[in-house]
Order: C-alpha cells, then sequence, then structure tokens
C-alpha cells in the first residue's frame, strides 16, 4: 500500500500536468483554427504549434510516468483506480512523445538507411499529399483537420488524448478540493 498523504502529492502534480495540458489544448485549438482560416495548401515549419504540440507531449508523458511507472506498479494501479482510468487509455503510451523527445536517435538510424535529399519534417496538412515521399521519410507531420501526427509512417490520433486529458483533469479537480479542505481543516 502507498502512503496516502503521497498519492495525495501525486494527485497534484498529475492535476498541475493537467492544466499545463489545458492550457496547450486550448492554445493549439486557438493557433489550429487560426491556421485553417489563413492556409489552404500544407505548410512546413509553423513552430507556434510545434511548440504547442510538444508541450503537449510533455504534459501526456509527465502524466503516464506518474500513472504507469516503469519501478512502482502499486502506486500506478491505487491512483488509476482512485482517478477511474482505465488500463487501456491512450495516457499510458509515452511513444508519441519519444519519437520527439529521442529525435537524435530516430534522425541517426534513418540517416543511416535512408535518401537523405527525399524527406518531410514539422509539416502541416495531410502526409498523404505527398505521393513520390516514403511514408517512412516522414518525421513530425501534423494533420490539421483530422488531429493527427505521423512520424515515419506510424499515425497518432490527438484527440483520444485530449479527451483523456480533459476527463482526468476534472478528476483531479475535484480529487485537489477534498485534499486542500483536509489539509486547511486539519
Amino acid at each position: 500500500m502507498v502512503n496516502n498523504e503521497l498519492l495525495k502529492l501525486y494527485i497534484l502534480e498529475l492535476n498541475t500536468q493537467c492544466n499545463l495540458s489545458m492550457l496547450a489544448i486550448n492554445d493549439l485549438e486557438m493557433l489550429v483554427s487560426k491556421y485553417n482560416k489563413n492556409v489552404k495548401e500544407g505548410y512546413i515549419f509553423d513552430d507556434p504549434i510545434w511548440y504547442t504540440i510538444q508541450n503537449l507531449l510533455v504534459c501526456t508523458a509527465n502524466i503516464s510516468k506518474i500513472l504507469w511507472p516503469q519501478n512502482n506498479d502499486e502506486r500506478g494501479l491505487e491512483l488509476r483506480k482512485l482517478l477511474k482510468i482505465d488500463d487501456k487509455s491512450p495516457l499510458a503510451s509515452r511513444k508519441l512523445r519519444n519519437h520527439f523527445e529521442h529525435f537524435d536517435e530516430r534522425l541517426k538510424d534513418w540517416g543511416q538507411k535512408a535518401d537523405l535529399n527525399n524527406f518531410i519534417d514539422r509539416y502541416i496538412g495531410n502526409v498523404k499529399n505527398f505521393k513520390l515521399i516514403d511514408i517512412k521519410n516522414t518525421f513530425r507531420c501534423f494533420d490539421n483537420y483530422r488531429w493527427t501526427v505521423t512520424f515515419q509512417g506510424e499515425e497518432y490520433q490527438l484527440i483520444p488524448i485530449i479527451i483523456s486529458l480533459k476527463n482526468l483533469y476534472k478528476e483531479t479537480e475535484l480529487v485537489k478540493m477534498v485534499i486542500l479542505n483536509e489539509w486547511i481543516f486539519y
């Protein structure tokens, strides 16, 4: 059994990460809406969108590490049960974040076996528009209409992650209020 006071601190950190992810989600919604109004064709290097996606992925990975820890599964089990999180939650996977965080390694591996003159990175739009480029030669590609990120042919849907983050945020807000009331009136 995990110390109850320690669980409370983890819940407060989950709430902080959820709050930060809500800021990223709101920013991303605003940026994509603005982008969709102003740009008809795909575009590369819209840094504010990529900055926001990366922040969202970092928050999601931080949440994942708390809820699905590598060394202390008991804590994760207790927190997931308390916060009503299914083991198959899209928050469990850190794979997309790992592609961003370990981009240098992905680039090195790709560069050893690919045509270095034929690739796409940080593209916004439908990556399938590039019929002459092998999908394995695509890096960070964001489909601004489907809200998916494609990395070397692997597609990741952001909407299920966002929905899960919003649900977790609601749960952590409720529990946070109970925790803070206990601490204030203790």
